[in-house]
């Protein structure tokens, strides 16, 4: 896992809700789908056939990190190793 990934689910695909003749049929229906606002939709022309497909995904909220606790610092490396050190020393 890389160091800039977000703590996000993978499924980013888009899927196909239908294909459509006009693009004012697709822009409806895109309409409609849009009015939730945890998806996003698009229209995409297919030049070939001269279709409108309209497509939609659930958008994927962030997870927030955890806060650490107030009673924890957080160290050095060379501060934890002097603590440890510290620490055998009162044992022995």
């Amino acid at each position: 896992m890389s160091k800039n990934s977000n703590k996000k689910s993978s499924d980013k695909t888009w899927t196909k809700v239908g294909t459509f003749s006009s693009y004012e049929e697709a822009d409806a229906k895109r309409c409609k789908i849009g009015e939730n606002p945890d998806v996003q939709t698009k229209v995409r022309r297919r030049h070939a056939d001269n279709n409108f497909t309209v497509h939609y995904r659930e958008v994927l909220k962030k997870v927030e990190k955890k806060k650490d606790s107030p009673n924890k610092e957080k160290l050095s490396k060379k501060e934890r190793r002097t603590s440890k050190k510290e620490k055998r020393a009162q044992k022995a």
